[in-house]
């Protein structure tokens, strides 16, 4: 009874969901509707990697950064989160918004500590929080 590594994966977005091991009879059996199940050579760190053209690469970091990490809650004055990936879904407080130019303008008229993540297939996930003052 051998025993395999496999990983399942969204084979539109290369997001890879989850990698495990299993007796090699059991397989077939990893299968999920939406998920492309393949065998690996080892457990593969989805926070690390992703598949892009049937490969599986190393996630790169985003470059993307703040013109500054404090914004006045006015409802007017904002900051800027600039060279994200184009395009992809910014969460603030976890709520999603999507960018298309690689440019996030930020405002708010509350006071209080905003969580701003991008989490994107080819990139490591990244997370800042802004102040709003």
């Amino acid at each position: 009874m051998s025993v395999v590594n496999y990983m399942r994966y969204n084979a539109t977005t290369g997001r890879i969901i989850s990698s495990g091991q299993c007796v090699d009879s059991d397989f077939s059996l990893q299968a999920r509707e939406g998920l492309t199940v393949i065998k690996t050579d080892m457990l593969i760190n989805d926070a690390k990697y992703y598949m892009s053209d049937e490969t599986i690469t190393e996630k790169a970091e985003i470059s993307a950064t703040w013109n500054a990490e404090t914004v006045a809650a006015d409802g007017t004055a904002e900051i800027i989160l600039s060279t994200l990936p184009t395009p992809c879904i910014v969460y603030i407080d976890g709520e999603a918004v999507s960018v298309e130019d690689g440019s996030l303008e930020f405002s708010t008229s509350a006071v209080g500590h905003y969580h701003i993540r991008v989490d994107e297939p080819a990139f490591l996930e990244k997370e800042w929080i802004i102040n709003a003052v």
